[in-house]
């Protein structure tokens, strides 16, 4: 396949997918995943997680402020600073701003408001449901977005993705 007729399919493909991908289905059952591990840690067997501690309580309750501050700023850097919209249709990856810094940056803050609301309450079964979400999500996003993206762009994406972490933002690694 030559470079112009893969620049075609790329720029037709990304046309096709829906700008959601599979985000609105995700974030919904992230949102159900939080929303019934905090009914169960006040309602059942898992209250026997809480802390009642005062410091670690101040400091998950601190902790959680700085994660839903720092979502809000990944989320509109991913959402409106990339220009992901332009990009996609001109058949190109996006590689810089909040992108450069994590490959899902708006999954990334809806995950991120996800753990603190969970680290909120500081209940030590709901900091497991955060590795649980994180891995699922994960898997999802390799398996849907990561997998059409790998088809798409077989020469920049595997350098992109060794560069990039997938859902935990972080100063991008130098190859």
């Amino acid at each position: 396949m030559s470079q112009d007729d893969l620049k075609n399919e790329q720029k037709e493909s990304l046309k096709q997918m829906s700008p959601w991908g599979i985000g609105p289905i995700l974030i919904a059952l992230l949102l159900v995943s939080t929303v019934l591990g905090l009914i169960f840690s006040t309602h059942s067997a898992l209250v026997a997680g809480r802390v009642e501690l005062a410091w670690p309580r101040i400091l998950a309750r601190t902790l959680s402020i700085v994660l839903i501050l720092y979502a809000l700023v990944l989320w509109t850097m991913g959402a409106f600073g990339a220009r992901i919209n332009a990009k996609a249709k001109a058949g190109e990856l996006v590689t810089t701003g909040a992108y450069a810094w994590v490959r899902h940056p708006i999954y990334s803050a809806f995950f991120l408001v996800s753990a603190a609301v969970l680290i909120w309450p500081l209940n030590l079964y709901l900091l497991l449901l955060i590795l649980f979400n994180w891995a699922f999500m994960s898997l999802i996003l390799k398996f849907t977005e990561e997998s059409t993206l790998r088809r798409l762009f077989p020469e920049t994406y595997p350098d992109y993705c060794k560069r990039t972490n997938r859902l935990l933002a972080m100063p991008p690694r130098r190859q």
